[in-house]
């Protein structure tokens, strides 16, 4: 592989919690300044942050981001052509504050992530779109039955038509081939 598509800095809120918010976007900086380096010699395509919390808080809590200071010091580092570009976030059924809370602030306006990204030109990538396994938990009748699942075991289902790569009782559920 010549060159990796997108590079994720992997839960940078959690560093929220042990040190200052100058001291964590000035370790942002650096790593944006690292990773467009890297993007400069073809290593990498695109970077961006998979997050859990920091775009799903309130805008006050202290593991909070802000999407537009992120893409503001990306473009500080590498102007309109920086490569900043995708952000990954816990995006289903029971979480979602990327489309329903308000907690991003662009041009003074309280926005979405969602919004903010369109703005921004940022990519999201859902993650944890199956709640990690839980969205088969208390299925109406109809629906487990149509994917064939057992609802007195655990509620992780290949739903793609996959083996399983877990043990058995990881896995309850296939999509009935029709």
């Amino acid at each position: 592989m010549d060159s990796i598509d997108v590079y994720y800095l992997h839960n940078p809120e959690t560093q929220l919690s042990e040190v200052s918010r100058p001291d964590f976007m000035e370790r942002i900086r650096d790593a944006f300044i690292y990773l467009e380096s890297a993007a400069a010699k073809g290593k990498i395509q695109f970077y961006g942050l998979a997050t859990w919390n920091g775009f799903r808080l309130d805008a006050a809590a202290r593991e909070s981001l802000q999407l537009g200071e992120m893409e503001q010091l990306a473009r500080d580092i590498a102007g309109e052509a920086h490569r900043f570009r995708f952000v990954q976030l816990p995006f289903n059924l029971a979480m979602t504050e990327a489309l329903t809370l308000g907690n991003q602030t662009i041009a003074g306006e309280a926005k979405t992530v969602m919004e903010a990204a369109s703005e921004l030109g940022v990519n999201l990538i859902a993650s944890a779109s199956l709640l990690q396994g839980q969205v088969a938990r208390n299925l109406p009748p109809f629906v487990a039955q149509a994917l064939d699942c057992d609802l007195t075991r655990s509620a992780r289902c290949n739903l793609f038509g996959l083996r399983p790569v877990l043990p058995r009782h990881w896995w309850a559920c296939r999509i009935q081939n029709t």
